[in-house]
């Protein structure tokens, strides 16, 4: 068993701070694949995250460059989908840390799939785990688990992402388009007010502050 975390922070904490024990559990996952003796077997990571505004996804999403650079095949699955800039990011073939977001990317749309716990695995080497996908993304509390060195943990994660990715579907193509229109230099200049556009109203699924 590898690093326990609670984390209950005050209501004027700080993101960044938060989103630092998140690049260091990404740094340590990475640190642990350069260390892995080398073969012919593509580097698999697996990615259940509630959103693409939640702080593992971001600091995934952060290290995207280190990840291209070590040829790892990354699959994601998220149960909420808004038009926001960072699952623009993801669809994206230039900016996604997906080579191929369209495969590589699923919609677990099921309300009860909310259930499942947001898990990061790398093959059989290591597995983080967090709250219930039913929690709110910007909660600023919650208990997370690192199993840094266990191959039990990693293989039931990875029984557990392949389990939740077949009953999980493609990302509707009306995503890939916004996400394409969006990103336009003549669109980005546009005033958020103008276009009348609310994070609210573009919202997939409504957001689900029930605990577990």
């Amino acid at each position: 068993m590898g690093l326990i975390k609670e984390i209950n922070c005050p209501l004027d904490h700080d993101e960044t701070a938060d989103l630092t024990y998140f690049f260091d559990i990404i740094d340590q996952f990475l640190s642990l694949l350069a260390e892995k003796s080398s073969d012919t077997t593509q580097n698999t990571l697996t990615l259940i995250a509630r959103s693409a505004e939640s702080s593992i996804a971001k600091a995934l999403y952060d290290h995207k460059e280190q990840i291209k650079a070590q040829d790892i095949h990354l699959k994601v699955i998220f149960t909420q989908l808004t038009s926001g800039q960072e699952l623009s990011n993801w669809l994206l073939l230039d900016q996604s840390p997906c080579t191929k977001p369209e495969q590589s990317i699923r919609w677990a749309k099921q309300s009860n799939l909310c259930d499942a716990h947001e898990q990061l695995t790398l093959d059989k080497i290591c597995s983080w785990s967090g709250e219930s996908m039913r929690r709110d993304v910007n909660a600023r509390f919650g208990f997370y688990m690192f199993d840094k060195s266990c191959k039990t943990s990693a293989i039931r994660a990875q029984r557990s992402f392949k389990a939740l990715w077949n009953l999980s579907q493609n990302i509707p193509q009306a995503h890939f388009k916004r996400a394409s229109f969006t990103h336009k230099p003549e669109f980005l200049n546009l005033e958020k007010g103008t276009a009348n556009l609310t994070s609210k109203a573009s919202e997939i699924l409504a957001p689900e502050y029930t605990r577990h």
